[in-house]
Formats: structure tokens, C-alpha cells, sequence
């Protein structure tokens, strides 16, 4: 008894591991992933991850096989059904990405990326409502501008240098950030770089199509925009 605890804890000790692989070496977070469902197959867990790293890799036609496996094992599993519509839009398979993304968030209807993922899928497929709507419930559970609140801090005391450096830090680190995009774009317009100011907007409405704060400020920019008639 003790001893097969021990090995599922030490299964279970090499699955976080290779999940912590799976943002830089996705590669070896599979391959880890394939080695302990050799030792126990079927392992829910090294199957959803070695999906998952299939896809961030770049085959997600591989990835759509475990996750076709695991949806058959486990129908009620909101990751599955996730990182499986995940799957289906990398493969270009929309109307089947989004059964599978509106099946999670009806399993877990706090899964806050599954509703950015639906965002996506709508504006891709030009139904701006179902984005809006998608997109304004996933900023209620993620809460996307938190990580920028002290660049908000600093532009309201008027700082704005501080704050524009405080935003292009974020953005070395995540370059599709629509939050810190938003926000330089706003900065950009208080000093009345207009062109920057759209140009911003228009990148961070193509990271984000549901972001409705980017629209209004796309709006305001281009009213503002003194060449524009």
C-alpha cells in the first residue's frame, strides 16, 4: 500500500517537473511525458501533458489524438476539453474548437482562458457580440490589468516616462500583452504621438479582438487624430 502511494507521489513529482518545460522546451516535456506512460499507461495526467506539449511544439495533428483519447476517458473534464478545442483551432477545425471550448466553460464555467480562446474563435469567424461577450467575461476572471496596476500608478501622477519604462519592461517579457498595449497607447496619446497611439490599438485589437477598453481607445485616438477629417 505504502509503497504504491510512494510511486504515485513520485509519478506525480515528474509530472510537475515536465510541466515546468513546457513554456521552454515543450520537446522534452513530451518526451518526459511519453516515458511515464510507458511505465503507467493511460496515466491521465502524463497524457493531458504530453497533448499539451504536442501542440506547443507544433504537431498538433499528434496532439489532437491524445486529447481525442482522453475525452473518451474523461467527457466531463474541462482541461481536456480545453486543451482539445486548443488543439482543434490549431488545426484550423473552428466549428469543432468551439463545441469543445463551449463544452468547457459549461463544465467549469470559471475557466478564464477557455473564454479568451473563445474570443479568438469568434472574431475570427467576424461574430463581434460573441467576442465581446467572451472576451468581457474572461477580463472579469483573469482581471488582465492587475499586473500593470503600478504603471497605472504613475501615469496617474502624472509619470509618464515612469510609466511608459514600466510597460515596455512588461512587454520584453510578453510582447502580445494587451494590457500594457492598451495602456502605452493611451500614454502615447496624452502626449499627442497619435500615430503610435493607433498603431498601438491596432496591435493589441489583433492580440485581443474582445478587448472593448483597446476599442474605445482606438475610438478616442482617432477623434482626436488632428490629421484625420
Amino acid at each position: 500500500m505504502e509503497s504504491g502511494l510512494a510511486g504515485m507521489m513520485a509519478v506525480d513529482t515528474r509530472l510537475m517537473r515536465a510541466a515546468t518545460l513546457l513554456d521552454t522546451d515543450p520537446a522534452r516535456a513530451a518526451l518526459e511525458a511519453a516515458e511515464i506512460l510507458k511505465e503507467c499507461p493511460g496515466h491521465p495526467g502524463a497524457m493531458l501533458l504530453l497533448g499539451t506539449a504536442r501542440r506547443t511544439s507544433g504537431s498538433p495533428e499528434a496532439s489532437a489524438a491524445c486529447f481525442d483519447e482522453l475525452v473518451a476517458a474523461q467527457p466531463n473534464s474541462a482541461p481536456v476539453q480545453f486543451e482539445l478545442g486548443q488543439t482543434l483551432a490549431a488545426q484550423g477545425r473552428a466549428a469543432e474548437a468551439l463545441t469543445a471550448l463551449n463544452r468547457a466553460v459549461e463544465l467549469e464555467p470559471n475557466l478564464a482562458e477557455a473564454w479568451r480562446e473563445l474570443a479568438a474563435l469568434h472574431a475570427a469567424n467576424g461574430d463581434t457580440l460573441a467576442c465581446d461577450a467572451a472576451y468581457a467575461r474572461f477580463t472579469q476572471l483573469a482581471s488582465p490589468d492587475q499586473h500593470v496596476a503600478e504603471a497605472y500608478a504613475a501615469r496617474a501622477n502624472h509619470r509618464l516616462d515612469a510609466a511608459k519604462a514600466l510597460l515596455r519592461q512588461e512587454l520584453a517579457l510578453n510582447s502580445q500583452d494587451p494590457a500594457a498595449l492598451r495602456l502605452l497607447a493611451e500614454i502615447a496619446a496624452e502626449r499627442e504621438d497619435y500615430v503610435e497611439a493607433e498603431q498601438l490599438c491596432g496591435l493589441c485589437l489583433k492580440i485581443a479582438p474582445g478587448y472593448s477598453r483597446a476599442r474605445r481607445a482606438l475610438g478616442d485616438v482617432i477623434q482626436q487624430h488632428p490629421t484625420r477629417e
